[in-house]
């Protein structure tokens, strides 16, 4: 996948719970990827996702890699986890995002 596509998967993750991702630089002129509602679940500790880089490409790029391939045993993406009704459980399976269910997964 390109860069472009990556951004648009990501994008496709935080849309399905009516959120849009966005790619922002800071004042310091550090670039990051924006996902709403997005956090990383290991147990019972929720981490948030946000990094910053030098440029756009190096934001989507670290972005995308900790939140597919770099999740480590035990780890899933979390949304709107604050929210029992409209919390959702992803992980990426190669291909697309793939729902989960959170109380199997534990």
């Amino acid at each position: 996948m390109n860069t472009n596509q990556k951004f648009q998967a990501l994008n496709a993750l935080v849309s399905s719970v009516d959120e849009e991702a966005s790619l922002g630089m800071d004042v310091n002129g550090d670039w990051y990827v924006h996902l709403p509602g997005l956090e990383i679940k290991h147990g019972a500790i929720l981490s948030g996702v946000g990094c910053h880089y030098d440029d756009a490409y190096s934001a989507i790029e670290h972005t995308w890699n900790r939140l597919t391939d770099g999740l480590k045993k035990g780890e899933y993406l979390l949304l709107r986890a604050m929210d029992e009704k409209k919390r959702h459980a992803y992980k990426w399976n190669g291909f697309m995002w793939e729902t989960l269910d959170e109380k199997a997964y534990k």
